[in-house]
């Protein structure tokens, strides 16, 4: 695998128009990888977690990698970060067939529903959702 799940989600968000890179401007949506920045009140945050152990098939030249990752949003206003989260998990949940920087997403699944994390220290409402994406290198 060429990178983490985390960047190609990133690219694949950013693409969709879920909002600007490292974006620290306080009226549009950062995306961010792993770290988030400290006083960003829109961002979007995609941390790598945990996932199983990769699918060896028979019909296949490469195994399908089981890889966990999280999407993390928060802003000042409750229902806006939810909505966010809301929208970006109708995107990924059950996506077939997609290619992100060299890599097959054979499917990214939802795992389970938003969840509600609290208030950060600069009292933005933060949200955060789970998936496990199915990828390998795409064959050319």
């Amino acid at each position: 695998m060429s990178n983490p799940v985390s960047f190609d989600i990133k690219d694949y968000l950013v693409a969709q128009s879920f909002g600007t890179f490292a974006s620290t401007s306080s009226s549009v949506w950062g995306i961010f990888c792993v770290m988030e920045p400290e006083k960003n009140k829109k961002s979007i945050t995609i941390v790598d977690t945990v996932g199983f152990k990769p699918l060896n098939t028979i019909n296949r030249q490469t195994p399908t990698r089981r890889e966990g990752f999280m999407v993390k949003v928060r802003d000042i206003v409750y229902t806006t970060a939810w909505t966010k989260l809301d929208a970006i998990g109708n995107k990924l949940d059950n996506t077939y067939q997609l290619t992100i920087n060299s890599q097959l997403y054979d499917t990214i699944v939802k795992q389970g529903d938003i969840n509600y994390l609290g208030v950060d220290e600069n009292s933005n409402h933060m949200f955060s959702l789970n998936f496990l994406a199915y990828r390998r290198v795409a064959l050319t």
